[in-house]
């Protein structure tokens, strides 16, 4: 109902500006400057009922909300979390087994440097004994 008030008003405004151009000079710039005014009025209280209106809209929004979230039974927790639970347990023993693989890597070489250089002592003395 306001909406439609506001849209008469601004067809009027638009009638009003065509009889402006009708008056005498005299009077002409006083009516354009009155219907400057309504057009800006009538825009204002446009801008105010689209406000009003989106404010009642959030509120309503607000209040649903609330009251869904008043009414909502909690459960214990849904498979969902469960899986998110599982696919991060997954990755900890991922990670887990490739570092325990890089432990056992670096176990391996260490103990073939050391075979290496067992070794080379050994040969070291054998070439010893053969020059000797």
């Amino acid at each position: 109902d306001i909406q439609e008030n506001i849209f008469s008003i601004n067809k009027n405004c638009e009638k009003l500006d065509l009889f402006i151009h009708k008056l005498p000079l005299d009077q002409r710039q006083n009516a354009k400057m009155r219907c400057d005014q309504l057009k800006y009025d009538s825009k204002h209280l446009h801008a105010a009922l689209e406000a009003l209106k989106q404010k009642r809209v959030r509120k309503e929004a607000a209040a649903n909300e609330r009251e869904l979230l008043l009414n909502r039974r909690f459960t214990p927790n849904p498979d969902v979390t469960a899986v998110n639970i599982d696919y991060a347990i997954q990755h900890q023993n991922s990670l887990q087994n490739a570092n325990k693989g890089v432990d056992e890597m670096l176990h391996t070489g260490f103990n073939s440097l050391e075979s290496l250089r067992s070794q080379r002592m050994t040969l070291k003395g054998a070439h010893r004994r053969i020059i000797d």
